[in-house]
């Protein structure tokens, strides 16, 4: 038997996939929303006889080591190592021929980068750790209160102001070429230098950080490389995967050396992004691990921007996110832990709902003050509304949103209707965002998705039993011959293929609900707040429980 067969009987792909996403059973398969790309119902099935997994409507599919590959972005050779670990395999030491044919022409460039920024990083750390040279280096890591375990965790190091990497590299085969593919890690001079893993542990890359006041950049990264991207990788991740699983949680600050001390401090589900600003790659690697996310940002202007840059990744992500502030004078992580470890981590058991900060802090950016007041000018109240809406419309389940409707409503004593009425009219001004039916758009132009969506139901019979009324009132609407509209769909559909029709039914669905209930809420707001303004309390009160009829049977 060889090691992948082995790692193949070791590793049952229910429990791999399932440590990835949320899996439902369902008969002799388990299912669950696709990783791989967007969708609302469905459509990733794992069958635990074959150890296979397919997905519906992207097509994506294979056996545990596609799985990795493909959610990891990892070739062959990592995607073997990371299950051999986990399944408690050791591989053979030389290259048999335990790869699939499919797999033997696999590049070994990523290969060379990664023993390359290896031998580097351990080059680094000793001369950080043993040179005279590094003596300054020392001191100011001693001086921010690292520890030698953290140093050797986050195998922190000093690259010397006089570069010796490449004649050391060329003993060990590795060519000038071979240094340019990986971004010159003698690029670095007289830099502490924190080495940017990937989630299995191997260097990808570097931040350097200068040791001098004058020198700049402070922080200079590696290139952009084949193995290094810092719009995706996630500092201090290898070393946080755990304890994110495990708190379901993760902290996420700016710089390194605040993930270093937080980790010392005890809180090690923290990470930061690497050297470069949150992205929507960064967000969808940590929802791997958790749907949890605290944001600890710098206390300074573009601490807050940054926050607020994040704020709005995480509503688009779906992700519930909180936000740690740190008491004054203290300006980030680092130096809160400096003084006293206590005052990062009561920060952090103190953070508050990210909708719960914008409110807060737009009302202090008006006012002057963070606290709800009745005496607020309409002008101010408008102006604090206005700054919370473009948040408060990304917040997609309903309860939520009504939740923070009226918390904002009471941070600026105005009535509940008022906030709807205007969010409804922000929703409404902004562009649609992008559908599932867009495909169809581009091949067959003329239909429109109300049309799409009538000529599906039509076809089915099931499907049009089901949503009777919406069905009733699409054919209603329509002007046109509903056999062209069945023709034209049935074109559409022997182009595209039916893999994901139901998911794009189940959509177009949503959507037309979401958008009858936007109208029903947009026509009795403005008579709910006429009736506030007159003192009418039984009148709103009847016009509430007819808004909640018409929404529950639209």
């Amino acid at each position: 038997m060889n090691d992948v067969e082995e790692i193949k009987q070791r590793v049952d792909i229910v429990d791999l996939v399932g440590s990835y996403l949320p899996l439902k059973k369902a008969g002799s398969t388990h299912k669950g929303l696709c990783p791989f790309h967007s969708e609302k119902t469905p459509s990733f099935m794992v069958n635990p006889e074959r150890q296979s997994f397919k997905c519906f409507g992207c097509n994506e599919g294979g056996d545990i080591f596609e799985f990795v590959m493909k959610i990891e972005n990892l070739t062959f050779p990592e995607a073997l190592h990371l299950l051999a670990d986990k399944a408690g395999v050791t591989l053979a030491r030389q290259k048999g021929n335990y790869a699939p044919e499919k797999y033997a022409q696999q590049k070994d460039e990523k290969s060379t980068l990664y023993r390359i920024n290896a031998f580097a990083t351990q080059i680094f750390h000793t001369i950080l750790l043993k040179q005279a040279d590094a003596k300054t280096a020392r001191d100011y890591l001693k001086q921010r209160g690292l520890s030698d375990a953290t140093i050797a965790i986050f195998r922190i190091g000093y690259a010397p102001k006089n570069p010796l990497l490449a004649p050391l590299l060329a003993k060990h085969g590795m060519t000038p070429r071979d240094l340019d593919n990986a971004g010159q890690p003698d690029r670095f001079k007289d830099r502490i230098m924190f080495p940017i893993m990937d989630v299995l542990g191997n260097v990808a890359g570097f931040t350097g950080r200068s040791l001098g006041p004058l020198v700049q950049p402070k922080y200079y990264n590696t290139p952009e490389t084949t193995i290094f991207h810092k719009g995706s990788l996630i500092y201090g991740l290898s070393q946080a995967k755990n304890a994110i699983k495990e708190h379901d949680c993760a902290v996420l600050v700016e710089g390194q050396m605040d993930v270093v001390l937080a980790h010392q401090s005890g809180v090690t589900n923290t990470v930061a992004s690497s050297g470069t600003a949150l992205t929507p790659a960064h967000l969808k690697t940590i929802g791997r691990y958790t749907k949890n996310c605290i944001f600890a940002f710098d206390m300074d202007s573009a601490g807050e921007k940054a926050t607020r840059s994040a704020i709005h990744l995480a509503l688009d992500a779906e992700m519930n996110a909180s936000i740690a502030t740190l008491p004054k004078p203290y300006k980030d992580a680092g130096e809160a832990i400096a003084v006293d470890p206590a005052i990062f981590i009561t920060a952090i058991e103190s953070a508050i709902p990210a909708m719960q900060w914008i409110i807060t802090s737009e009302t202090a950016r008006v006012t002057g003050s963070a606290h709800g007041d009745s005496t607020y000018t309409p002008v101010q109240k408008k102006t604090i509304v206005q700054g919370v809406l473009p948040y408060l419309a990304k917040v997609t389940d309903s309860i939520e949103r009504d939740e923070w409707v009226k918390i904002l409503a009471g941070q600026v004593q105005t009535q509940e209707s008022s906030i709807v009425l205007a969010l409804t009219k922000f929703t409404n001004k902004q562009p649609s965002h992008p559908r599932l039916t867009e495909p169809i758009a581009q091949k067959h132009h003329h239909l429109t998705p109300d049309e799409l969506l009538l000529g599906f139901l039509h076809r089915d019979d099931a499907l049009k039993a089901k949503h009777s009324a919406l069905y009733n009132r699409l054919q209603q609407e329509y002007t046109g011959n509903i056999s062209d509209l069945t023709t034209a769909v049935d074109a559409y559909l022997s182009t595209v293929g039916q893999d994901n029709l139901q998911a794009e039914i189940d959509d177009l669905i949503a959507r037309k609900h979401s958008e009858g209930h936007e109208a029903i809420k947009l026509s009795f707001a403005q008579r709910i707040a006429q009736a506030e303004r007159e003192g009418n309390r039984e009148l709103v009160k009847k016009l509430l429980a007819e808004l909640h009829t018409q929404i529950a049977d639209n």
